[in-house]
């Protein structure tokens, strides 16, 4: 036998055993927003660029708050695909779905619009967006 179908019924018996299986994927594939790596945040820098600098090389942010000053960029990649599969009695159903991870840009602002601080953070699915935004306002007061 040769490895490709060695691994092709492994998986099907794993699947048909358990019902899923997930296969880890290269986060390559952007599933919404868009995706905005290190590279792109060289031109930052702390104490100097300022608000309208963001905006003109990154776009406007999805979400502003106003009252903090700060700037989420929001996107999603595959980390993951997840293979299921169900069956009752003569008939069945099987399909994949996208496990997606959730990175946002948060850029925070003094109060004269110049960067103060930024980070790309990865929110979980068990956390909520505000949850999330909340830690890393807390988290950043602290370091200042």
């Amino acid at each position: 036998m040769t490895a490709k179908i060695k691994i092709l019924a492994f998986l099907s018996v794993y699947m048909f055993s358990y019902g899923c299986i997930t296969i880890p994927t290269p986060e390559n594939k952007v599933l919404s927003g868009e995706k905005i790596s290190g590279k792109q945040l060289v031109f930052i820098e702390h104490g100097i660029t300022s608000k309208s600098e963001i905006i003109d090389q990154l776009g406007l942010p999805d979400i502003h708050l106003i009252d903090k000053n700060i700037f989420a960029y929001n996107w999603q990649t595959r980390q993951a695909i997840m293979i299921w599969a169900i069956a009752a009695g003569y008939s069945g159903s099987f399909g994949a779905v996208d496990i997606p991870k959730n990175y946002v840009l948060l850029i925070r602002f003094d109060t004269e619009d110049i960067v103060n601080n930024y980070a790309i953070t990865t929110r979980s699915w068990f956390e909520s967006y505000g949850d999330h935004l909340i830690e890393w306002i807390q988290k950043n007061e602290k370091s200042q």
